[in-house]
């Protein structure tokens, strides 16, 4: 991995990491400004934007958008996250300027057709409706909201159908221009393209933004507590946390050995208390981490006469951790967790959303082998002190499924203590 960076003379940032080997480019624009920065009022808005792009614009109908891309083979996507907005497109490297001609042409020249916002708005009710089916999404938001409780991650980057409903095409335009005018935009290519090649691109074709700064967010207050969701389904899906160390904390290799060993993987503890027993078909380590918040946890799907002492088992294995991690313990995961970041690295499919996505963080991060120079370095005695420290803070406890048998918060609390 050599990733370099380039700031244009307009304040944009054009990030790559050539692989000359490749026969394939992956393409991501994003600007930093996402459902995180939205205010009640605006829940969906930027999310409505990112449809709307897609639309036709000065030059272009949508339907001819679509059939150019479509015949260069393209695979691309428009996406809102929590603090981004981004738009990847992956193509054959013959193929990389000319994808990188349409989709500047898309992000500075969207015409945002009033005669199909109508039709793109019920479009977007029926994503609305398909997050609020979506399980997987229920569940995320039901456990950063325990956590986080005042935390606009907590929410649903589609928005609600009353918003959505309310805006007007030229509320959304005017966003449009706000938000690529004034925040944080990265351009960032991995695979068959050189720095100096693609930086030239997007100087010619990236003229219409000068973007002044990156969007603030309120510092996000863990709390922890414990909420159960009562709905119908056959299992109850649980998540165990605590807040951890920052993303680019000096203990982040640490804690993430850490989540590795309690619930990754056929060798981690909870496999074999929990697995082992034929009490979950999975265990699973599950985190949010960034600049804002930071939450480690773990994963399970159990059957409801099993929670209560699935729980049980859970925090007797944070509260004994420090206490009972061994050294093959800890080699085991290391091994574990390079091996993963050297296939990763192989990989050219999605990382340029990283790099577009995560710069301020990406560019700090260091370069791999380094990065597995730093896995290795960790200690036993590293394992236990920060583990000790982020298993005696209040515990998220977070369930959905059928009503049944739940220990209260306060002898979860009690149980962590030993």
């Amino acid at each position: 991995m050599t990733i370099k960076c380039t700031t244009l003379k307009n304040g944009i940032r054009v990030i790559t990491d050539e692989r000359k080997d490749a026969r394939a480019v992956s393409i991501c624009v994003s600007c930093h400004y996402g459902a995180s920065h939205e205010t009640a009022a605006e829940k969906g808005i930027t999310h409505v934007m990112e449809h709307m792009l897609f639309m036709g614009t000065r030059k272009k109908i949508a339907s001819e958008i679509e059939s150019t891309l479509a015949d260069m083979g393209a695979i691309k996507d428009g996406l809102t996250g929590s603090y981004y907005n981004y738009y990847p497109i992956r193509v054959l490297k013959e193929s990389a300027e000319a994808a990188l001609d349409i989709w500047s042409e898309i992000l500075q020249e969207s015409i945002f057709d009033p005669g199909k916002f109508d039709t793109e708005k019920q479009v977007v009710l029926r994503e609305i409706d398909m997050v609020l089916d979506n399980p997987n999404r229920k569940f995320g938001e039901l456990w950063l909201k325990t956590a986080y409780p005042k935390a606009n991650i907590s929410y649903s980057s589609a928005g609600t159908k009353e918003n959505v409903k309310a805006f007007t095409v030229e509320r959304v335009k005017n966003h449009w221009k706000k938000i690529f005018a004034n925040n944080l935009m990265v351009i960032a290519a991995q695979g068959g393209i050189s720095h100096q090649r693609f930086v030239k691109l997007c100087e010619k074709k990236f003229t219409k933004w000068a973007p002044k700064g990156k969007a603030s967010l309120t510092k996000e207050i863990y709390k922890g507590g414990l909420k159960h969701a009562v709905c119908k389904q056959n299992q109850e899906w649980l998540f165990v946390g605590f807040e951890s160390p920052k993303y680019f904390s000096k203990d982040a290799f640490a804690t993430e050995l850490i989540e590795w060993i309690l619930a990754k993987g056929f060798s981690s503890k909870l496999y074999r208390s929990v697995r082992g027993k034929g009490l979950a078909y999975r265990t699973e380590r599950l985190s949010w981490v960034n600049e804002n918040l930071a939450i480690s946890g773990v994963f399970l799907q159990v059957s409801p006469e099993n929670l209560y002492g699935v729980i049980q088992t859970v925090i007797k294995e944070c509260s004994t951790f420090a206490n009972t991690v061994t050294s093959t313990e800890l080699k085991r995961a290391q091994k574990q967790i390079i091996s993963r970041l050297l296939l990763m690295e192989d990989s050219i499919s999605h990382n340029a959303d990283y790099l577009a996505c995560f710069p301020l963080q990406y560019l700090k991060l260091l370069p791999v082998e380094q990065r597995i120079k730093a896995y290795k370095s960790v200690s036993l005695t590293d394992i236990k002190r920060v583990a000790k420290e982020m298993f005696a803070g209040a515990p998220t406890v977070a369930i959905m499924g059928p009503k049944c048998k739940t220990p209260t918060y306060k002898t979860i609390c009690k149980w962590l203590k030993g």
